[in-house]
């Protein structure tokens, strides 16, 4: 894949405000991981269950690089998944 193209995600939610508060939420708790990242609010379709807003920062240059970060995270309490964009 292209660098570049991978995402890490950290929460899905059920609009596009709770994306952002929660977002706030986690820079805050893990400001020396999240601090300077950004946000992606990535919108998607569940069949049976609605729109959720998926909360996710990237890109990252690889997919070991964001898995990197992902596993600090976890080990400080922050769920999140590598993704492909």
């Amino acid at each position: 894949p292209p660098a570049g193209s991978f995402v890490m995600q950290l929460a899905s939610v059920r609009s596009p405000d709770a994306a952002r508060s929660e977002w706030a939420r986690m820079q805050g708790e893990h400001d020396l991981l999240l601090g300077d990242m950004p946000l992606f609010i990535q919108q998607v379709e569940l069949e049976g269950r609605g729109t959720y807003y998926r909360i996710q920062t990237g890109p990252f240059p690889s997919r070991s690089t964001a898995q990197d970060l992902c596993a600090q995270l976890k080990a400080a309490g922050q769920d999140c998944l590598v993704a492909q964009r």
